[in-house]
């Protein structure tokens, strides 16, 4: 029997910035005496390349590809899991490398335990720490890289949205351009670079790099910054000689930094971003967590509430709340006539089709989520704002400034005229949550879970596999009646898996017995019937009281441990045998488990679903 480790691979740049790991290739290897177990950065010294003579001998028990956000499930044969198991990373490139190194290096990052096993696996983060990330690794790629955020002078809570900063090593006779980035939403920058962007001198046209004047430091860059607005306009330049400080002078391969330009103008919004908190929706630049087909995360249906997770600011102005308000809203179609791309002109499903199924005060697809919460810069106090269903305008428009001024309109223990007075922070949360349980029931055809009266039997109407499309729609409130609409108004995400329909679970013990009360003898088998139409695993094992597990095998049917996500969605045989046959276990008198184990491609909000036990069928067999 096998056990699937669940995981995600990432390494540290600085204490708040942190990259991941794709295309990787994560190794399971059964655990060695001189391994410890996983605590945390306690063992951060277990970390280190592992040399080509270590390995000999040593077969892995497991292997499995990293996807673009870092993630991994691999599966590993549970007999060989005592007492743990020691995962490593194999790479031949970084993330982001500018530098020509080619090489492999396999890495040894963490030993685990049986223990931290859970029903659906065992779960796992595969962090390389700062020090060996940085020093080690980065070192040996000729990788450098610098981290960043850029505030508000006046109020480090507001970022610095689609400014352009520039990083400059300063030199004896000519400075270097290290690297240019675009701030996001929340004000984050990286540039990266390689030793050579640094070390060009005026003998580079003879194949002589080196990072002048000549010292004895670390032959790191000397960095001082440039920042411009987005309209161009130069708001931050330090002199060159701020190179020469101690906290930028010979930066080494991570570098980050945190500046602070005087912000004017008006609030930029991100928009609508991700659903839930790592589901980010396809843009111009990568499809993100989603495929062109609306499978989530390597082939993921979503069920449930879907939380949409985005960055709207309450109102145009960085004072949060003057200027002219913000409205948004979200519309639903079940009619997906587009794939998702990565399209710079913005391909999207036609606006015609989200008619009339806007999420307004009346929808029976709204949920109720936390907006965000407000903070004062002058008492520090902060309040939570929610969206209520009765703070949406009929035609499902969502005004944050109304949403803020409701709340302490309702909340007798605050003022609203407090509004009035002061600076205020807001911090996005989510935008609106939609209930796809509700949108499943009413889609056609609708979905219910077949009724299956004997165990083996097939499905006569499969469930069929449900899409749906989302479409995020804002404006800026210039005066009554007349709007602005922002660039970000009509992002749709054009197809996305939704599933909340249970799956078809039967199972019965075929045998001679005309009294269930009864021991059984004999050949004996098992009935089943598995049908959903995003299965995951599916595995039948037969437990001995006091003695060994054993997985039952039903050819290409049984076990299954990573069906694809357009695979088969229903399993069945009506009489598989046990004690005969292709399984053929020989019984002794004693009590048995029969345990039917089947697992989803589902995700709720950001997580696996775990999946529900199915009751164990118990029986004494009889010699």
């Amino acid at each position: 029997m096998s056990q699937i480790i669940i995981g995600k691979t990432l390494a540290e740049l600085c204490n708040d910035c942190t990259e991941f790991l794709p295309e990787v290739t994560i190794i399971a290897y059964e655990q060695l005496k001189t391994e410890e177990p996983y605590s945390g950065k306690g063992n951060i010294s277990f970390q280190s390349i592992v040399q080509e003579d270590e390995l000999d001998g040593r077969k892995p028990i497991g292997s499995a590809q990293t996807s673009a956000d870092g993630s991994f499930e691999l599966h590993v044969d549970a007999a060989k899991l005592t007492p743990g198991v020691t995962l490593h990373v194999k790479l031949s490139k970084l993330p982001h490398q500018r530098s020509e190194v080619k090489k492999t290096v396999q890495i040894r990052v963490a030993t685990f335990t049986p223990d931290r096993w859970e029903e659906e696996g065992m779960k796992v983060t595969l962090r390389l720490y700062q020090d060996f990330w940085c020093n080690v690794i980065r070192k040996l790629y000729d990788a450098w890289v610098i981290c960043g955020r850029i505030v508000s002078c006046k109020n480090s809570k507001i970022p610095a949205k689609g400014y352009r900063v520039t990083a400059m090593d300063k030199d004896l006779l000519n400075d270097d351009n290290l690297g240019t980035a675009i701030t996001d939403d929340n004000g984050y920058f990286r540039i990266d670079y390689q030793s050579l962007d640094f070390k060009q001198t005026f003998l580079s046209f003879l194949g002589l790099n080196v990072e002048t004047p000549f010292n004895t430091g670390g032959f790191g860059p000397d960095v001082y910054f440039q920042v411009q607005s987005p309209d161009g306009d130069v708001v931050f330049k330090e002199n060159r000689e701020v190179g020469m400080q101690p906290d930028r002078k010979d930066r080494g391969h991570c570098f980050c930094v945190s500046l602070c330009v005087p912000l004017e103008g008006t609030a930029t919004s991100g928009g609508w971003l991700r659903i839930a908190r790592s589901l980010k929706i396809p843009d111009d630049r990568s499809l993100h967590a989603f495929d062109t087909d609306g499978f989530a995360r390597n082939g993921f249906a979503l069920k449930g509430v879907l939380a949409m997770q985005g960055n709207v600011p309450p109102t145009s102005s960085l004072e949060t709340l003057t200027g002219n308000p913000y409205e948004y809203r979200f519309l639903v179609s079940t009619t997906v006539t587009a794939a998702n791309a990565i399209t710079a002109s913005r391909t999207y499903i036609d606006q015609s089709h989200f008619s009339p199924n806007v999420i307004d005060g009346t929808s029976p697809y709204f949920q109720r989520v936390l907006l965000g919460t407000l903070t004062s810069n002058l008492s520090n106090d902060s309040v939570d704002v929610y969206l209520e269903q009765s703070f949406i305008k009929a035609d499902g428009w969502v005004n944050l400034l109304e949403c803020i001024r409701k709340t302490f309109q309702n909340d007798p223990n605050l003022d609203e005229n407090d509004l009035n007075t002061g600076s205020w922070a807001w911090d996005s949360e989510f935008l609106m949550g939609i209930d796809s349980a509700k949108i499943s029931s009413d889609m056609s055809p609708r979905v219910t879970t077949p009724t299956v009266n004997t165990p083996g039997d097939a499905i006569a109407q499969p469930m069929p596999r449900q899409k749906i499309a989302i479409r995020f729609e804002m404006r800026e409130v210039i005066s009554e009646g007349v709007y602005q609409t922002p660039p970000q108004s009509g992002t749709t995400l054009n197809s996305v898996y939704i599933s909340n329909a249970d799956p078809v679970l039967k199972m019965d013990l075929v045998d001679n017995r005309t009294n269930l009360c009864s021991p059984v003898s004999g050949n004996i088998g098992v009935a089943y019937t598995v049908h959903h139409p995003h299965l995951r695993s599916a595995s039948i094992t037969l437990r001995k009281s006091g003695g060994p597990t054993f997985t039952l095998t039903d050819g290409a049917r049984l076990p299954q441990n990573d069906i694809l996500p357009t695979g088969t969605a229903t399993i069945n045989n009506a009489n598989l045998g046990i004690n005969h046959g292709a399984n053929n276990i020989s019984l002794s008198r004693c009590t048995y488990m029969l345990d039917l184990h089947v697992s989803l491609r589902r995700l709720i909000g950001d997580s696996i679903e775990t999946p529900e036990p199915f009751p164990a069928q118990a029986f004494f067999y009889e010699v």
